[in-house]
């Protein structure tokens, strides 16, 4: 029961994505930041045709490209809605074939921030 009351508030909001047990918990995660930093799997199915993530303060898009420099790799992206700072930036590189992409993801207002060191 007490899956099923964390599961149905969270698919009232993200039902552009649709809502299943096996992407809530990383759905939850980029929905309530918590951390600076956050390490979040993602089924790379999830990926394809460039599916969203929409939370109460807008969507996140996730996408994949081939990396060009590195054939046989892929780059994962998690892009969080435009003008939150209180949001995750995700980014991840994997090998072909991988199921699950482990995302590095760091607050935007951060990483802003490192990009102008």
């Amino acid at each position: 029961m007490k899956i099923l009351q964390t599961i149905v508030p969270l698919c009232l909001v993200l039902f552009i994505t649709g809502c299943s047990e096996k992407n809530s918990k990383y759905q939850k995660k980029l929905c309530k930041p918590k951390n600076k930093t956050e390490h979040i799997k993602i089924p790379a199915s999830d990926f394809v045709n460039k599916q969203e993530v929409t939370c109460q303060f807008g969507k996140y898009h996730l996408s994949r490209q081939a990396d060009s420099r590195d054939p046989g790799h892929t780059l994962y992206l998690v892009t969080p809605p435009e003008g939150v700072e209180k949001a995750y930036d995700c980014d991840s590189k994997a090998d072909n074939g991988i199921n699950k992409i482990s995302m590095n993801c760091l607050l935007v207002e951060d990483e802003s921030k490192e990009h102008e060191t």
